[in-house]
Parts: structure tokens; sequence; C-alpha cells
């Protein structure tokens, strides 16, 4: 029984530790890449390819206009001493109307801004994306690590018909939410809250995880199955050119009975240099790598071209062995 339980329970810790590590390790790294590689990518994303360089929060502008004074002062908060930009541009965004009285009155920035032939719906769709960009570096994390576990639990742990399964149910999940406008949200909360023994969840926590994992999930799942339905095409391909190799294997062995049959010499036959492949066999029979017929096939292998030592009463009888062999292994039935 202990066996039984051996690959879902290291299935389950495999994912647990792949998200240990998405978290500790492959989030930090992708922002330390992209900080080595060129900082300006920010830049470039939240304006849309226009400028590389910090355009609306550039050091002289804004220390000449006042305009992080005059902020402060009409939020009641001290702006300047919020470290992260992304946090910064939040609350700008998050207080837009304000924000935005305040630029239009600043003729310095507002000049500065009409001077860069950019409006002040350009600086409020810069704060809204720098603002996103954790959350939409989150969201190609998680597109990569569902990625990774889907061709771990699959290729690895043969897992498929267990995989698409889970994989429909949370596609129907996000689809109805999607097309419930977030209502079915509700019912999956309150569902999860009568079975959960933790701490109750809460609707906002649900969309949350919807907006976040919803689609990088979506994603992972249809990239994976392009991946799935060609390495499934390739491997059948596979599957075919082994049964013909067995084919060919089964119709050299009785060919080969014909030959010794008719041949009185054993240096006739060993002229001949059979043409056949046990290499399929023996792939067959790693099962049973104790197996008779396994040493006796790497034999044969071995010794495919004679010497002295073999008669044809032996060679005959190895390969009426390995005949036997084919048949008990109901081979014929996996050649159909």
């Amino acid at each position: 029984m202990g066996k039984l339980f051996i690959k879902p329970v290291s299935a389950v810790i495999i994912a647990i530790l792949l998200l240990v590590v998405t978290g500790k390790t492959l989030l930090p790294g992708v922002f330390h890449l992209i900080n080595r590689t060129d900082v300006a990518i920010y830049n470039i994303y939240a304006t849309d390819g226009r400028f590389g360089e910090d355009i609306f929060f550039s050091k002289a502008i804004i220390e000449k206009s006042n305009l992080f004074e005059e902020i402060s002062s009409n939020l009641d908060e001290d702006i300047s001493i919020i470290n992260s930009k992304q946090e910064l541009t939040k609350v700008l965004y998050n207080n837009k109307d304000i924000i935005a009285k305040i630029i239009n009155n600043n003729k310095v920035y507002s000049e500065y801004l009409k001077g860069n032939e950019v409006t002040v719906d350009d600086f409020f769709n810069w704060c809204k994306k720098i603002s996103e960009i954790d959350e939409v570096i989150v969201e190609a994390v998680l597109f990569i690590t569902c990625l990774i576990y889907a061709f771990i639990f699959v290729g690895c742990y043969k897992y498929r018909k267990r995989f698409y399964l889970f994989a429909g149910i949370i596609y129907v999940i996000f689809s109805l939410s999607v097309f419930s406008k977030g209502m079915s949200d509700y019912l999956l909360v309150h569902a999860f809250n009568y079975i959960s023994l933790m701490e109750n969840i809460t609707y906002n926590e649900m969309e949350v995880l919807r907006t976040t994992f919803m689609s990088a999930f979506k994603e992972s799942m249809v990239t994976f199955i392009i991946f799935d339905t060609l390495i499934q095409l390739i491997e059948s391909k596979r599957i075919e050119r082994k049964k013909q190799n067995l084919k060919d294997l089964i119709y050299s062995l009785d060919h080969i009975f014909n030959v010794i049959n008719n041949c009185r010499e054993i240096d006739t036959i060993y002229r001949l240099k059979f043409r056949f492949s046990i290499d399929e066999l023996l792939i067959l029979c790693k099962k049973n790598k104790g197996s008779y017929y396994r040493r006796l096939g790497k034999q044969i292998k071995d010794d495919f071209f004679w010497d002295s030592g073999h008669t044809s009463e032996e060679y005959m009888h190895k390969l009426k062995l390995i005949r036997e062999y084919i048949w008990k292994c109901d081979i014929i039935a996996f050649m159909k």
C-alpha cells in the first residue's frame, strides 16, 4: 500500500517546492534579470514604447516644479518617503482627480508635459502601468510555473488523464466566473468556507486569486496542450516504427529457420549475415531484468555473427526460445 502513495505524495511535494522556488528564486530572478539587462524596459512598457527614460519623474523637473511637495500637502502624506515607484504611482493613480488638478495648476510641470508631447492622461496611464508591474511579472512567472508543473505532472508522473481532468475543472470554474461577471465566485466562496477547516475565504481574496491566476493558468494550459499534442504525434510515430521493427523481427525469425533447415554447413550460415534486429525486443524486456529470455536476447545480439563455437542446432534452439518469448509476451497483440 505504501508504494501506491509514493508518486502522489511526491507530486504534491514537488508542487509545493515549485511554489517555494517560484516565490524565493524565480520571481526575484526576473526582476534581477530585467534590472541587469535594461531598466528602460519598465518605461518602454509603461509609455507604450514612446520613452525609455523616466519622462514623468525626472529628477530635474520634479525639483524645478516642486510637484511632490504640492502633492504631499494636498494628500496629507509625504510621498517623497515612498521608496517603491510602484507604490508611489499607485497612490497617485488612486487619487487621480486631486493629482490632475495639481498638475494642471502647476505651470512648470504642465508646460514640461506639453513640451514632451504628453498629456495628463498619458501621465496616469503611465502611473497605472508602473503600479501594475509587480502583478504583470507575477502573472508571467505563474505562467512559467504552471507550464513547468504540467510537464512534470504529465511527463514524469504519467498523470495525463488526472491532469486534464483537474485542468478542465479549474478551467470551467474560471470560465463561469468570466461569463457571470464574478457572480459565481460568491457561490465558490461559500462552498470553500463550508468545507474549509481553515480561516474563512473572502470574496475579495477570491477575486484577487482569479484575476492573478486565471489568465496565467489558462494560457499555460493552452501552451501545454500544443506541446503535448506534438509530443503525442511524435510518440505515435515512434510506436508505429516499433511495431514495424517487431514485425520484421518475427518475419526474420521464420526466414532464419527456413535458411538453417536448408543449410548443411555452419560456414554457409555464418556468411549469410542474417539481418534482423532484436533491439525492440530487448526494450520490451526491460521490465524483466532478471529474465532468462532477456539474457538470451543479449547473448544472441552479442553473437550475431557466429564463431566456430556455435552449432546450427544451438542457434536454432536460441531462436526458438526468442520466438516463444514473443508469443508469451503477447507482442502480436501489441502490434495490432
